[in-house]
């Protein structure tokens, strides 16, 4: 008894824990919010078609969103809304830190340096190309290829 007692707790949460998304919202089932709320929700989460997604469709937005946000535009909120859904909060940069100086002293030149002295071009010599040779193959192969005829 005392095994079924929690294999099927463990087993209903399971089921519970694999099926919800954490992209579903909890629905509010009391008041929807004020209209700038919902407003504001509705041109974030636009749920009319768009016009660029297939042909459109005449009378299937409301006339105060006869023209949807531009592709970049929602783009760019997905990835807000993305990355406020997971709890990343967007922090001011750090003061920046200077690094120890880790390069070597400058380097000296003696001052007994040899003069560097260019010297004239030199110009290539000739080498002719090597000869090309060609081995002598038979004309017929000498071991059968392929599969050899079968007659009866």
């Amino acid at each position: 008894m005392s095994r079924l007692a929690f294999c099927l707790p463990a087993i209903v949460a399971a089921c519970i824990a694999a099926g919800c998304s954490p992209t579903i919202r909890y629905p509010r089932l009391r008041h929807p919010g004020p209209a700038g709320y919902q407003r504001a929700n509705a041109e974030a989460f636009d749920p009319y078609p768009l016009p660029d997604l297939g042909p459109p469709i005449d009378g299937g937005r409301p006339r105060e969103f006869g023209i949807p946000r531009n592709e970049v535009e929602r783009a760019q909120d997905f990835t807000i809304v993305q990355a406020a859904r997971r709890g990343v909060v967007p922090t001011p940069a750090a003061a920046a830190v200077s690094a120890p100086n880790l390069s070597p002293a400058a380097a000296t030149v003696p001052s007994a340096a040899p003069t560097f002295v260019p010297a004239a071009p030199s110009v290539p010599t000739y080498t002719p190309p090597a000869p090309v040779v060609t081995p002598t193959m038979p004309v017929t192969p000498s071991a059968p290829y392929g599969q050899p005829s079968i007659r009866y």
